[in-house]
């Protein structure tokens, strides 16, 4: 890794920067539906919208008030495991494509993701042009385990829709489609439609070992006045978002950095302590 310390260039060597790249990939599944409204329906006509936007500004209730997920499910992907390793969350709309339109049929999606990936990628600087793209892979589903995960989340998906409780709304496979059904395809539809939540972390993981990047301090190893404070010193990815984790990391290393500048300016305080 390279920084600047008053002008001058440092080199550091440290082989596990960039190193380490885990995420959790997101899968879907559509369920057509009978018998209800979805918000598929509103967001299709310029009615609708401007249905959702009176409603939130004059009631302060409707679609607007709450974030797409509609309900959200900790869950294990098959009886072998000890904990919850997969999260499901659930939408009353669908889409094509996350940029497209709502579809012109009541529906719901399912994401999903397993939460504790095992494969693992890289991110590299390919030029000393910072213009010039690094070279990122995200070697999902790389790991046997992985690939199992993907697979039985779809299936765990299909049990939930074909539960009692939903009946009455006759939910239809829209997405992967009850012909994709075997591992191997359901891996297939999984590679081709599945996308990143966001959570990526791992690149300048904490540890003590020489792959390590910072320290138990967020120091970086061997290279004085410089830590790292973002979800990339994450050994392993943590079980769920990493929105609230992150926020911790940043508040525990603001007190250690007031902590040691203590320490520094009152040493024998340092020393009783």
């Amino acid at each position: 890794m390279k920084t600047r310390a008053h002008g001058i260039e440092v080199r550091h060597d440290l082989p596990g920067v960039g190193e380490n790249l885990h995420d959790h990939l997101m899968q879907r599944a559509i369920f057509r539906v009978r018998d209800t409204t979805t918000l598929n329906e509103r967001m299709r006509t310029l009615l609708g919208k401007l249905g959702m936007g009176i409603e939130y500004l004059v009631f302060r209730r409707g679609p607007m008030t709450a974030i797409p997920p509609q309900a959200c499910v900790f869950t294990r992907s098959d009886a072998t495991r000890e904990t919850a390793n997969i999260q499901l969350q659930a939408a009353a709309f669908s889409f094509e494509r996350p940029d497209g339109p709502p579809h012109d049929f009541p529906a719901f999606t399912v994401w999903s993701y397993n939460m504790r990936p095992t494969s693992r990628g890289h991110v590299r600087i390919r030029s000393a042009d910072p213009r010039t793209a690094p070279a990122l892979w995200h070697n999902y589903l790389a790991t046997v385990d992985d690939q199992r995960v993907a697979a039985d989340i779809i299936r765990v998906v299909r049990r939930i829709a074909a539960a009692p409780a939903l009946a009455r709304f006759a939910p239809a496979e829209y997405l992967p489609g009850t012909a994709v059904d075997s591992e191997e395809d359901v891996l297939a539809y999984v590679r081709a439609s599945a996308t990143t939540v966001y959570h990526p972390v791992g690149t300048c993981r904490m540890g003590q070992d020489d792959l390590a990047v910072v320290d138990e301090r967020l120091r970086v190893r061997g290279l004085a006045g410089l830590r790292v404070v973002d979800a990339s010193i994450m050994p392993t990815i943590s079980s769920g978002n990493t929105n609230a984790p992150t926020i911790m990391i940043a508040e525990k290393a603001s007190d250690m950095i007031k902590k040691d500048r203590h320490a520094v300016a009152r040493p024998d305080v340092a020393a009783v302590a």
